[in-house]
């Protein structure tokens, strides 16, 4: 789904481990195919044979009960019909999932069960008749749900940047090419997910930034790869990227397109003028899909249509029919097939339900509150964070915590007791033995002190060296550290005076080369 390795490539515009305690009193807009397809994976086998199961409808309940444990009011949004701009990638997913359910009948009949059960997911196809489980409990619920005309990601994108809901909960990275503000991605079981923020989509192009807009980031992306648009061989983000750092805004991008094979140096390359015409037709997908509209109860495109574009000429990213029946299919009373409707009294309890509801998208008086705490939570996120250690770990177990939760962390560690150990390394005769230091600074210290030297005939080689185990230096206080400098010199004296005292006792044949060492060791040491 979407651009391949689009979320690595914006990991500089995302926030990890953000847990839903931190995006409390929002509104989220939920990629409901997602969710369902994930729920149906325990159910592969239910689904494949045809069975009824519930695990999907329950699944989505049991995280809405967890989302509204931190107030977070959910939008599910349903896939409507299919795209023309995207038939050929239906096709092929609809082959590959036949070609998947073959390959399970095969091995049942082997009655190799294991490899069938794990290839199971491959064949699931969520029908609207399983969507429409799920809208039915909304609806008995009072959740709002709306049914896209088209693609969700359009849909979800469009409701998130014109203020029906904060951020939306998806793991289609086309959201990002939509220019959807925020995302929560890879929400997983302990309610943590990592959150991209569109406004700092530039700092993942490092110092080409300034060469990018929005525009030219999402041809980028549409260069590499796209469900609208395969892409040409050899082609991926990285060379997108430096191709598009290298164009200026002078020329239309179908004369930037026919540059490509020269700008990347690659001779072999061709571009097609139909790849051309259908790249132009990609962008203008992401720019004018249809979408519905919950407060006017129209279609509309996803963006105003500009002097170039009229709707009659863009079929190919949806198009428009009767306002009565587009209602019904944005509450799910519609057939996608036939494009009829299978209740003409739903759409009286839908507007008893949703329509008179100030609380509802629905309603033409529904306005988006801003929580206090939401914006604050995304910048605080997004400043200069620190990775926390393993053992600090918060109750969210979030990774990464800003400024002012550090200062905390370290005046707690602080308190803790660090360790040093100082060792000198003595080389006599290529054998190396060791003297070893170790000091546990608390109320009151001790050195501890073992030797081990033997008689040499040649001069000595000294290292001194100092290892924090529990923290660095610039995780420790003042005090700690006066103390330790401290210690340390202790060890080294001592080291020098154990190294002078165990060399005497062995003959003065090596008492010069003992008194040249001991000098050694204090340049050594004040290093």
């Amino acid at each position: 789904m979407g651009v391949t390795g689009l979320l690595p490539f914006v990991k500089d515009a995302c926030v990890e481990q953000v847990h839903l305690s931190d995006l409390s009193n929002t509104v989220a807009v939920i990629d409901t195919y997602c969710w369902l397809h994930r729920a149906l994976v325990g159910s592969a086998y239910a689904v494949y044979q045809g069975k009824p199961t519930t695990a999907h409808v329950d699944f989505c309940l049991r995280k809405v009960e967890e989302m509204k444990k931190y107030n977070i009011r959910p939008i599910f949004v349903f896939d409507g019909r299919n795209l023309p701009a995207k038939a050929d990638v239906e096709n092929v997913r609809r082959a590959n999932r036949q070609k998947a359910k073959d390959e399970i009948d095969k091995l049942f009949q082997k009655g190799d069960t294991k490899t069938a059960y794990k290839i199971l997911p491959r064949a699931i196809d969520i029908s609207q008749e399983m969507a429409k489980q799920l809208i039915d409990k909304l609806i008995e619920e009072k959740i709002d749900y709306i049914v896209a005309p088209y693609e969700a990601d359009a849909q979800i994108s469009y409701l998130v940047r014109n203020g029906f809901a904060h951020f939306a909960i998806s793991e289609d990275s086309d959201l990002i090419l939509y220019g959807c503000d925020y995302v929560l991605y890879k929400l997983s079981a302990e309610n943590t997910g990592t959150l991209f923020r569109m406004d700092k989509m530039l700092d993942c192009l490092g110092d080409d930034a300034y060469k990018f807009d929005f525009c030219k980031f999402r041809r980028m992306c549409i260069l590499s790869g796209c469900d609208y648009l395969a892409n040409l061989t050899g082609i991926g983000l990285k060379k997108s990227k430096t191709f598009f750092s290298k164009m200026t805004n002078n020329d239309t991008i179908e004369r930037d397109l026919e540059k490509l094979p020269t700008v990347l140096n690659m001779k072999k390359l061709t571009v097609p003028n139909e790849y051309i015409k259908k790249f132009c037709e990609a962008e203008n997908v992401f720019n004018h899909q249809l979408v519905f509209c919950p407060k006017t109860k129209k279609l509309r495109p996803f963006t105003d249509y500009s002097e170039n574009h009229v709707k009659e000429k863009l079929t190919y990213a949806g198009e428009y029919f009767d306002e009565n029946l587009a209602i019904n299919l944005a509450i799910g009373n519609v057939c996608f097939k036939t494009m009829e409707m299978f209740d003409n009294a739903y759409l009286d309890k839908i507007e008893e339900k949703f329509f008179k509801s100030t609380k509802s998208i629905w309603n033409e008086a529904y306005t988006l509150e801003e929580p206090d705490r939401f914006e604050t939570i995304i910048q605080k996120q997004l400043k200069p964070c620190y990775e926390m250690p393993d053992e600090l770990a918060l109750p969210s177990k979030r990774k990464f915590v800003d400024e002012n939760e550090m200062t905390k962390i370290k005046e707690k560690k602080a308190k803790t007791s660090p360790s040093v150990s100082d060792s000198m390394t003595i080389t006599l005769d290529d054998q190396e033995k060791s003297i070893v230091c170790e000091s546990s600074f608390k109320s009151t210290a001790s050195v501890q002190d073992t030797t081990d030297l033997t008689e040499s005939e040649t001069s000595v080689k000294v290292e001194v060296k100092s290892r924090f185990f529990a923290h660095s230096q610039e995780e420790t206080s003042p005090s700690d550290l006066e103390r330790i400098n401290q210690k340390k010199q202790e060890i080294r004296e001592n080291l020098k005076k154990l190294y002078v005292t165990k060399a005497s006792s062995e003959g003065s044949t090596q008492d010069s080369g003992i008194y040249s060492s001991g000098s050694q060791i204090e340049e050594t040491a004040s290093q």
